[in-house]
């Protein structure tokens, strides 16, 4: 089960630690200590056992598990604009509509 954790924020001004409270998901308080052993094998490169799978290295995560391509088009800028208003409405990013209406349109062939 994933533990949602609100913004942590942690600033060393002048090499003092500042830190401020915050609270994962069911109330349960989460200390600088845990956030500083959890990140401890990141840091070191090692991926935890439960992050496997989820996590692709540094960067965006994949969106598919087979090789990406960047492909740049030119369109309208009304045709962008038609693009990114549904996009925001079905809370979609320009990329995922576009990959969607190429995909809908191989598969009814």
């Amino acid at each position: 089960m994933e533990q949602q954790v609100s913004v942590h924020e942690r600033v060393k001004t002048k090499g003092v630690a500042m830190k401020k409270k915050f609270t994962a998901e069911g109330g349960i308080e989460v200390t600088d200590e845990m956030l500083d052993q959890w990140a401890e094998p990141w840091e070191k490169g090692e991926i935890p056992e439960v992050a496997a799978g989820f996590v692709a290295g540094p960067g965006r995560p994949r969106i598919n598990r087979e090789e990406t391509q960047l492909v740049a088009l030119r369109l309208p800028v009304s045709l962008v604009r038609a693009v990114d208003l549904k996009a925001q409405k079905q809370g979609k990013t320009r990329s995922q509509r576009i990959r969607e209406a190429v995909i809908a349109d191989l598969v009814k062939d």
